[in-house]
């Protein structure tokens, strides 16, 4: 379970979510957010990216 690796409770709820969905990318505003899951990205079995990059 993701809330065991730190993170909190509506993130975690967000990221199983998207792994039980199976989709191949979550897309995020929350800086926060996205640099615990690059910390912990071999153990997630969804990618998180920035949502601004698909605003450049």
């Amino acid at each position: 379970m993701v809330i065991y690796l730190g993170f909190d409770l509506y993130d975690s709820f967000h990221i199983a979510c998207a792994e039980y969905a199976r989709i191949d990318v979550l897309l995020t505003t929350d800086d926060r957010l996205l640099r615990k899951a690059i910390k912990y990205s071999k153990l997630l079995q969804v990618k998180l990216a920035e949502l601004n990059i698909l605003t450049n």
